[in-house]
C-alpha cells in the first residue's frame, strides 16, 4: 500500500460487503476493525449467520438463526456485548447498502 490502511476513521468503520450467490439472496458483511462476519438473508429462505474469523477462520462452526433477534441474543451469550452490538450495527449498514444498490440500479421488485 502507498499509505497505511485505516480500519476506522472518525469513529466510522471500514465496511466490506459481498453478495454470496448469483440469486442475491444473501449478503456478507465484515469490518476491518473486527474479526467477525455477518451473513444476512435477503430472502425468507436463508438464515442469519455469524462467524468469528479470528477463532474459526474456515467458518466451520457458524452460529445460524432464523431471526436477527435470536442471533443477537446468542452472539451476546457466546461472544459478549461488543460482538452483539457489532452485529446490530453490521445489519443496519448492510440493510442500507442493499437498499442503496437497489436505488442506484433502479431495481423494482416483481413480487
Amino acid at each position: 500500500l502507498i499509505r497505511p490502511y485505516k480500519s476506522s476513521r472518525n469513529g466510522r468503520r471500514a465496511w466490506n460487503f459481498g453478495v454470496i450467490n448469483s440469486g442475491a439472496s444473501m449478503l456478507s458483511v465484515t469490518s476491518a476493525d473486527a474479526p467477525w462476519r455477518l451473513v444476512i438473508p435477503l430472502d425468507r429462505a436463508s438464515q442469519w449467520r455469524f462467524t468469528d474469523l479470528k477463532n474459526d477462520p474456515l467458518e466451520l462452526e457458524p452460529l445460524e438463526k432464523w431471526s436477527m433477534e435470536q442471533l443477537v441474543g446468542d452472539v451476546r451469550d457466546l461472544y459478549g456485548e461488543e460482538a452483539s452490538q457489532w452485529v446490530v450495527q453490521a445489519d443496519a449498514v448492510a440493510q442500507w447498502w442493499a437498499w442503496e444498490r437497489k436505488r442506484l440500479w433502479g431495481y423494482k421488485s416483481t413480487k
